[in-house]
């Protein structure tokens, strides 16, 4: 089957693509990573007692777990960067970075449901009037990264996350407001007391100055997207205009493969293949022709990454969708379904 026409998105894509964003709470970021070097640390007892005592506390208070991270499979992204070449980290950076917009017209005062939209994307009836937009390309830049070389620092950094801080000295936890109490406190002693503050004040070991390493990284520019009444996203000169069902992009990167003989049906596309849902619903029922070999781009990508992950895509709030009335008139339709926050 690996050998076969167009495997790459057939079944490449669908095996891969499936699962490859996951969202992972901070919680569960930090706990693994003090597990993670529990193991690599047997020998040094008292830097696990040291974790340990991190974990025990972690783990018994209150810490809003609704905050979350993206996880990406790093050995599926490895596999389809190899498939896919220089258009999948594009790609990737495209869907993980909130570029993707859906635009449904209508006239009505309401929007579809979030239901029809569902089954919009999926490939079913719906809505007709659907637009997927992408804008283009992340901007990419390579600039210098700190690096933890501490993991008390770097479990102390993501600890800030959820809004807790943790002692260098005693490794005790504690929320911001104890803290700025402590520190209210000691202001109000010292002040009671002028003779006390005299002396010296340097003696006190900075521990907030990581030890750090110099590496490069690849830093992505996100799109922030919100609820809005105004024309902006018409204004926009940089948005490709993607419809995988027809699989077209607007984009020159696509349009320069494509000239080239469309005659072949969706049901010839797919052949003999074991499809996925989300293929069968793309090529299943599709009425236009397509060239003997798919041509394909990083917005095209990142659209057919959202669809293997729509769940986590609506979830994390990586895709937005309007209701548009006019060009001068559009309303966010929420996608993501509200949930009790929960507390660990």
């Amino acid at each position: 089957m690996l050998h076969e026409e167009n495997a790459s998105i057939l079944t490449l894509l669908p095996a891969l693509a499936t699962g490859l964003v996951t969202k992972t709470s901070h919680l569960d970021v930090i706990l693994k990573f003090i597990d993670a070097e529990v193991n690599k640390s047997q020998q040094n007892t008292q830097k696990v007692d040291r974790l340990i005592h991190v974990k025990n506390q972690l783990e018994d208070a209150q810490i809003d777990v609704s905050e979350f991270s993206l996880d990406i499979d790093k050995p599926k992204t490895l596999l389809l960067a190899y498939t896919f070449g220089e258009i999948y980290t594009p790609a990737l950076a495209l869907f993980t970075g909130r570029h993707i917009t859906i635009e449904l017209w209508g006239s009505d005062l309401e929007g579809p449901s979030v239901d029809t939209i569902e089954k919009s994307i999926m490939g079913d009836s719906g809505c007709e009037s659907m637009f997927i937009h992408v804008s283009d390309a992340p901007k990419v830049e390579q600039r210098q990264e700190e690096q933890n070389v501490n993991p008390f620092l770097q479990v102390r950094a993501m600890l800030a996350k959820v809004g807790i801080l943790m002692s260098l000295s005693t490794f005790d936890l504690e929320k911001p407001d104890e803290t700025e109490e402590d520190i209210t406190e000691d202001i109000h002693t010292k002040s009671a007391d002028p003779k006390e503050e005299t002396g010296n004040t340097s003696s006190k070991s900075d521990h907030s100055k990581p030890r750090t390493s110099t590496t490069k990284s690849i830093e992505y520019s996100e799109k922030k997207t919100g609820i809005t009444n105004t024309s902006s996203i018409f204004n926009a000169p940089t948005k490709n205009m993607v419809d995988p069902y027809n699989w077209f992009c607007s984009c020159s990167q696509f349009t320069k493969k494509s000239f080239t003989a469309h005659n072949r049906s969706g049901t010839n596309i797919l052949g003999m293949t074991t499809c996925s849902p989300v293929m069968a619903g793309i090529f299943g029922n599709s009425k236009c022709k397509y060239p003997k070999t798919l041509p394909i781009c990083q917005h095209l990508l990142a659209v057919l990454l959202m669809l293997f992950n729509w769940n986590v895509a609506v979830d994390a709030g990586l895709v937005h969708a309007y209701w548009v009335q006019s060009e001068a008139t559009q309303i966010e339709i929420p996608l993501k379904r509200q949930a009790n926050k929960v507390v660990h």
